[in-house]
């Protein structure tokens, strides 16, 4: 009998631990979600690229994603999570037919393509938006870790996942998305979490809703994901400026809401890298995600 007891108070608090640690991950959920946004690149024909980002600076209105995002384009649409009714409202159909409405625009202010990183200065906040607030130190492996992105083959918009720091490391990769090949010089988070296409440039927090990186591509296997450091992400930020958002964006004005529902993920490809100053034989390539 003491024993049958036993078991069973262990079970329970197995299942009080599973139960806490899903109201912190619901939790870290709101916290982060007013601060992350949906990223429109239009490109020729009336089309678009998609990706996530996150606001970093409230004042300067400052979103960070990825390079890859935004390539060389200047000018690009943004869109926060909206609610009706106290819910987010999550449909990707909704935020297309309401581009109008719900879009900013925004200008690229600083690229570093080497980093696969980008900062876009909005020229206005939707009430209730929230800066995303950056970690004192770089993650360390074993480390909860929440994201939340845009995944383009989703109908749904502000998916949340979560995972695992595995390491930490400076690394030198190629990676090929939307028919292009980028060269990447980064300190990486390599992560345990589930990443798609249009998840490029989404938020990466610990479980204080800190930001520790950025997504940015996957490797071969399953949950080898690339993540842009903080460390990486404080350099663009002490290098950026800040001009205002003026004149019209012809291209971003003319969008179509239907170039925002047929984006096309990139092709699956896997990973060919080399650690730093130690090159290796060409491997299979990292999708951009």
């Amino acid at each position: 009998m003491i024993k049958h007891v036993g078991c069973v108070a262990c079970a329970w608090g197995v299942l009080c631990l599973g139960a806490g640690r899903a109201w912190a991950d619901e939790k870290v959920y709101q916290q982060l979600l007013p601060g992350t946004v949906w990223v429109i690149t239009p490109t020729s024909f009336g089309k678009a690229n998609t990706g996530s980002g996150a606001l970093i600076d409230l004042e300067k209105k400052w979103v960070v994603t990825n390079y890859h995002v935004v390539e060389d384009q200047a000018d690009v649409l943004v869109c926060f999570p909206t609610q009706e009714s106290g819910q987010v409202v999550s449909q990707r159909t909704y935020y297309a037919k309401h581009i109008d409405k719900l879009g900013i625009r925004g200008r690229v202010i600083a690229r570093d393509a080497r980093r696969d990183l980008a900062i876009i200065a909005l020229e206005k906040l939707p009430a209730g938006a929230k800066a995303v607030p950056l970690a004192a130190k770089s993650a360390s492996p074993g480390q909860n870790i929440h994201s939340i992105g845009n995944p383009a083959t989703s109908p749904a918009l502000w998916v949340y996942t979560s995972g695992t720091v595995r390491q930490i490391v400076p690394d030198k990769w190629k990676a090929q998305g939307g028919g292009k090949i980028f060269e990447f010089d980064a300190w990486v988070l390599l992560t345990q979490n589930a990443v798609n296409p249009g998840d490029s440039g989404g938020p990466v927090v610990n479980d204080k809703g800190e930001l520790v990186a950025l997504v940015s591509s996957t490797g071969p296997g399953q949950l080898n994901n690339k993540c842009i450091d903080l460390r990486e992400v404080k350099i663009i930020l002490d290098s950026a400026v800040n001009p205002p958002v003026t004149g019209p964006i012809d291209r971003v004005n003319n969008l179509r809401p239907d170039a925002v529902l047929l984006v096309q993920p990139p092709r699956q490809v896997n990973n060919i890298g080399a650690a730093p100053h130690n090159p290796l034989p060409d491997r299979p390539r990292d999708p951009i995600r």
